[in-house]
């Protein structure tokens, strides 16, 4: 079957809004959800106001497309320092504050227990979906987490307090 076949729940976390958890255990390496939403041209999510509160965006990094980040980053360029962004193939983004699904509660965690992973589709090499696993065995009720993937510094002006309180905490996410 396609799509998700965990029995996820939506719950009200203590101190850090909505999180995900399963009432089953999770074996490692098993799919649990994709991450979906509207997708958008990054001018486009800029244009409507969007960076303004861009919790609900997921980078789908230019040329880079196997790489991906919860928040999009200030600069265009990509790891090997070029501009990724071409008219071909513009930056796009999934806003998922709106629309999307159980993923957009999904928190992040210092120490997770998801890994993020592009899934391309055979009908584009140009887009990819973003789909979540289990990085390890995971305990029934067990709250779901990944690390956003957040450079520090990468927001200017801007921190963000990482309220995750894993032994390996960074202290803040941007």
């Amino acid at each position: 079957g396609r799509g998700i076949s965990l029995p996820l729940q939506v719950f009200k976390t203590v101190g850090r809004g909505w999180g995900v958890r399963s009432r089953n255990p999770i074996r490692a390496g098993t799919f649990v959800c994709e991450y979906t939403g509207v997708m958008l041209r990054d001018e486009d999510a800029e244009a409507a106001g969007l960076e303004v509160d861009d919790s609900y965006l997921f980078n789908l990094d230019g040329e880079e497309k196997g790489q991906v980040a919860k928040r999009r980053k200030t600069s265009h360029e990509g790891p090997s320092g070029v501009d990724a962004r071409t008219q071909d193939n513009p930056e796009l983004c999934v806003d998922a504050s709106r629309t999307g699904s159980v993923a957009r509660f999904v928190n992040h965690c210092c120490d997770p227990n998801l890994f993020v992973q592009s899934v391309f589709v055979e009908y584009s090499r140009h887009v990819h979906r973003i789909a979540l696993f289990a990085a390890r065995d995971i305990l029934a009720y067990e709250e779901l987490t990944y690390d956003y993937g957040y450079v520090v510094g990468s927001v200017q002006d801007k921190t963000l307090a990482c309220l995750c309180g894993a032994a390996n905490c960074r202290g803040t996410l941007v």
